[in-house]
């Protein structure tokens, strides 16, 4: 078993060395959550995986001003939290 390691042993900030992949023909096939960037986020087995199906706020299109603006619709992410959001494309 590896041992978990949740701080630098100097005390400090754990820094991690990580080197992202972007496969995109398994990115456009996946669902549209946080997850379908796996090979961008430094775990090491799919099994400590836990999802809410967080990510992807829908956006709201409203025209102000001559101006069309995006709301994010954080308010319908399904855990409830801001910190959630994916990106909104």
């Amino acid at each position: 078993m590896e041992e978990r390691v949740w701080r630098c042993s100097c005390g400090g900030l754990l820094d991690l060395e990580f080197e992202a992949d972007f496969p995109l023909e398994k990115i456009r096939l996946r669902k549209p959550t946080m997850w379908r960037y796996r090979e961008a986020i430094p775990i090491s087995h799919d099994s400590n995986i836990i999802s809410f199906l967080e990510g992807y706020t829908p956006l709201l299109e409203v025209d102000l001003e001559d101006r069309t603006v995006l709301f994010k619709e954080d308010h319908l992410l399904p855990t409830g939290s801001f910190k959630d959001g994916g990106p909104p494309f």
